[in-house]
């Protein structure tokens, strides 16, 4: 921190400054900024850790990225006769303040431990745990002894007189403690948290440094329940940069975290005996810890370990207290600038926003855990509500602002590069190895030219409370980063949670009692009665009240496929059983469907009828014609599609339930062998599909279904089927509902790179054209796909986005595979790694929820701006739950399909055709082109969600 502008003005002030605030690792969610850059969270991730490797005191590893730093501090603790180096420089400063340091390390590890699937599917989980661990292990040499606690590096007010490189350092470096004699409970009320919660973080994968962790832990709680005390008072140096205000709340905090991290009693009384719960708090930052403790006590709560009663229920009904005025939703809401941003106080406010945003984030995941909510004065908030307004905010720090500047330097394209930091304002040590001294220092301090030093990650103090910021260095107040206000985002979980809540949505039959979709329905209960079989459930087409066999086949395929490469993550995220459940709708419908070997009826209700009539699906009274395939009337493609689904879902199902695969995989084999038997297209046989969902032929399906059927049997006739056949599709230039190429081609590469099969013939031409519709995807072809101006994929005038999101659905699968097995893909123009495809396939996702020229999401109820008057009868027409008058035919029509007024019925989680080929967006109902939702675009957004999150 830095509180003067010259040394003149440093050498005389004794002004204290509160300041310093949560430092939390960067967890990937959907970006939405007001500019379109198509830059993405995982980019704002990586760079947040890369900022703690700028900040490093000490002797560099031999892996240090930041490759401007050297080594520094080299005698920390030798006046003392100790080890003190290590550790991390303070904000701008060459100074080691524990108190703030501390509290960083907490809320890394927090980061750790409730992030670490994120974390760890970003391919950040050891970098994060690297940067805890550059800060544990200080604070382990600084505990040298039960009740010694050491807790300052450096004097203050030399080093605020001085400009220099850490690496020059001439300033005297004192070494501070606390012991029982000179008491600081607060410095060692969080110590301690920091050493249990970093405990929790470190305990999968070193038993060993957790147990250490956790025997300091327990020694500073100890020391400082015996020994009260604000640490200023014995380490008074302090008291002009980081003064404490109190040690209650230290001291529950470490308690909360002690406990979580032991399961012992004995914590958990201290916190439910506590005198002070804190009250409703203002702020969450390095001097008040009370919402933290306040937070963990609730997330007991929530998960029935304890009793909500008592000081537990006070914890938890001041925690959502502090959410509720964040919200805007409480009795002493957070004032907000005219931008948006939640505003705290005056100077580096984005530490107490990133701290608020963070809470909103962790406590969202816990109510979405146990399905709850919160209770304010003014409304009700949901999991998705908190969601929300974290986002809101990290979209304002990332660029959406009056400003349009990105606060995270480095970011994006508009960034402040004068912060106020030593070591980035000087030319660094590796350029220029002479020494410079204290006031020659300045001389760089008033140099009006950006820093010489990109100081990666860092995120500035942002702007007032005005929108305003001038980046000057001098203005410490503003432009001054720390390893306090390191952006904690939430994830793409949301976004997913969202796509599964669509199938719900769109589901035709009797609706079952756990169904969340609350304005929908029971409808189409007499399906298939015209031919004297069940055909009820399944799911309807896009904004249509029809069952068109051959595309809920593909979406049955897509979402098995998802179910089961990002499994893994979809329990992450819990959402496993609901991925399953919207698989298993479809399904328990494919297999009514059919009910005999060479029998598969592939359309419910007649597509003319139904497009000439406007109604919800509970009031039809079109006519549910039921349309079949068998022996005489062919359809190989339906047939091989919906053997495809069977395979693929029995794979997504094996690990719960063994019987209903085995199911499945009988029906997918006697379809493969119907399909084989029978060739031809199934339009021919059911001719009123023709205007809607022609097929252009079924080889792609067959080999689609014998890859699937290989995957799920192992058999080697079905692999046989794929390697001997005669077209393997060459280089396609879409993956969609009626060319399954690109599919096939995905998973015979899968195979090669597993070295399950030898990568030549047929498998190596397989796998080159998948690589080369990659390639394309990626730019770096010789037939590469079109981009909008504001960067997204564009394959097709008709619902371009189907067509963008099954290619990123692709992207993601595939460098899975790269990741697997080490392996690159060779582009006519460059090489892409396992990292580009998610990268690429990461924007896109971006863009449709928001990062693009029209500042919208295009999934349906993501986000505050998303499209309003989706075509879809059901969601467009007033819920039969609430008139169930019948809406005729033609009445749908004159009330409610031209009735210019959002649709009454949010289709949470669908995604519209989308923009077209220059980003532009009506939101307009008649404009089915661009404006209708479909299964067959959100069946692959759910893996390709799970995936990138």
């Amino acid at each position: 921190m830095e509180r003067k502008v010259d040394e003149k003005t440093i050498m005389g002030s004794t002004k204290s400054f509160p300041y310093f605030g949560a430092t939390d690792i960067i967890v990937e969610l959907d970006p939405i900024y007001e500019d379109s850059l198509l830059e993405h969270y995982g980019e704002a991730l990586t760079k947040s850790l890369l900022y703690f490797e700028a900040q490093r005191s000490g002797a560099l590893p031999s892996n240090q990225r930041v490759n401007w730093r050297g080594d520094s501090a080299l005698r920390d603790g030798s006046d003392a006769h100790i080890d003190l180096t290590g550790g991390y420089y303070d904000a701008g400063d060459n100074m080691k303040f524990g108190f703030p340091l501390a509290f960083t390390t907490t809320m890394l590890a927090w980061s750790n431990v409730e992030m670490a699937s994120q974390l760890k599917a970003h391919g950040e989980a050891e970098n994060a745990l690297a940067a805890l661990k550059w800060a544990t292990d200080y604070l382990i040499k600084a505990h040298p002894e039960p009740n010694v606690l050491y807790g300052q590096v450096g004097d203050g007010n030399s080093d605020h007189a001085c400009w220099m490189r850490p690496e020059d350092m001439t300033t005297p470096r004192p070494s501070y403690r606390i012991d029982a004699q000179h008491p600081g409970a607060d410095l060692a009320g969080e110590t301690a948290a920091a050493m249990a919660a970093a405990s929790l973080a470190f305990a999968p994968s070193d038993a060993a440094y957790a147990q250490t962790l956790i025997d300091h832990a327990k020694d500073l709680f100890e020391f400082g329940k015996d020994h009260p005390g604000v640490y200023h008072n014995s380490i008074p140096n302090a008291a002009g940069f980081y003064p404490s205000s109190g040690h209650e709340d230290e001291l529950l905090w470490a308690a909360a975290w002690l406990h979580r991290a032991t399961g012992d009693q004995t914590y958990l009384d201290y916190l439910t005996q506590a005198s002070n719960t804190g009250g409703s708090r203002t702020v969450f930052a390095w001097d008040d810890k009370f919402l933290g403790a306040q937070v963990l006590a609730a997330k007991l709560v929530f998960e029935g370990k304890v009793k909500n009663e008592g000081k537990m229920a006070e914890h938890k009904s001041m925690a959502e207290q502090f959410i509720c005025n964040c919200a805007q939703k409480g009795y002493n809401n957070v004032k907000k600038t005219p931008g948006g941003l939640l505003w705290f106080l005056p100077w580096d406010n984005l530490q107490y926003t990133a701290s608020a945003s963070f809470v909103l984030s962790t406590y969202s995941k816990y109510l979405k855990a146990a399905q709850a909510s919160v209770q304010c004065p003014n409304g009700v908030l949901q999991a998705s509500d908190l969601l929300d307004l974290a986002r809101a905010q990290v979209d304002y720090i990332l660029g959406s602002n009056p400003k349009n500047m990105s606060y995270m330097v480095g970011f994006g394209t508009n960034y402040p590069n004068r912060p106020h930091h030593r070591g980035a304002s000087i030319v660094s040590i590796k350029k220029d190895p002479k020494p410079i001294i204290c006031n020659e220092g300045f001389a760089w301090y008033s140099n009006p030219e950006p820093n010489p030093n990109v100081l990666v990650g860092a995120i500035v103090g942002g702007p007032d409370d005005n929108d305003a910021y001038q980046d000057e260095r001098s203005d410490f107040q503003h432009a001054e980063p720390d390893t306090a206000t390191v952006a904690p985002l939430v994830d793409y979980g949301d976004a997913l949670t969202k796509t599964l809540l669509y199938f719900e949505a769109q589901r035709s039959g009797k609706l079952p009692s756990n169904q969340r979709v609350s304005w929908r329905g029971d409808s189409a209960l007499r399906d298939g009665s015209d031919v004297h079989l069940d055909l009820t459930g399944g799911y309807y087409d896009s904004g249509d009240n029809m069952k068109f066999g051959f595309p809920l086949a593909f979406t049955a395929t897509m979402l098995a496929w998802s179910s089961v490469e990002m499994s893994s993550q979809l329990k992450a995220h819990h959402e496993y059983d609901h991925a399953l459940a919207a698989l298993k709708w479809v399904t328990d419908y494919l297999i009514k469907a059919h009910p005999e070997p060479n029998v598969l009826y592939g359309q419910v209700g007649d597509g003319n009828s139904d497009h000439a009539c406007w109604m919800r699906p509970e009031d039809m009274t079109t006519p549910r014609p039921s349309y079949r395939i068998d022996a005489q009337h062919p359809g190989a493609d339906l047939a091989g599609e919906t053997a495809a689904a069977m395979a693929a879902a029995s794979l997504a199902f094996a690990p719960t339930d063994a019987a209903y695969a085995k199911t499945l995989i009988g029906h997918a084999k006697d379809l493969f062998e119907f399909a084989k038997a029978h060739p031809g297209v199934y339009q021919s046989s059911i001719s009123n599909a023709g205007g809607f969902y022609a097929s252009s032929g079924y080889e792609d399906e067959l080999l689609w279904a014998a890859a699937w059927l290989h995957r799920a049997t192992n058999d080697q006739t079905y692999l046989d089927y794929v390697t001997k056949a005669s077209n393997t599709g060459g280089s396609r230039t879409v993956f969609a509902w009626d060319d399954k190429f690109v599919g096939v081609q995905v998973l015979m590469a899968k195979l090669a790179l597993e070295g399950k099969v030898k990568n030549d013939g047929k498998i190596a031409e397989y796998k080159s054209m998948a690589e080369s519709f990659i390639c394309n995807c990626a730019q770096k072809g010789s037939n590469n796909v079109k981009k909008t101006p504001g960067g997204l994929l564009w394959f097709l005038p008709w619902n371009n986005l189907q067509y963008t999101v099954s290619a990123s659905f692709v992207l993601s699968a595939y460098s899975k595979y790269l990741n697997d097995t080490n392996a690159s893909i060779k582009c006519p123009n460059g090489a892409l790694e396992a990292s580009d495809l998610v990268n690429l396939a990461r924007a896109q996702v971006d863009y449709i929820l928001g990062s693009n020229p029209k500042r919208m999401s295009y999934m349906v109820g993501f986000g505050t701006n998303y499209p309003t008057r989706p075509h879809h009868r059901g969601a467009s027409i007033v819920s039969i739950k609430k008139s169930n008058a019948l809406v005729e035919c033609s009445q749908g029509f004159s009330e409610w399909f031209h009735n210019p007024a959002p649709n009454p019925n949010v289709i949470v989680g669908g995604v519209v055709g989308g923009p077209d080929e220059n980003d532009a967006y009506g939101d307009d109902r008649t404009d089915y082109q661009k404006a209708e939702p479909a299964p067959v675009t959100v069946a692959p957004l759910v893996g390709l969600l799970a995936a990138i999150a």
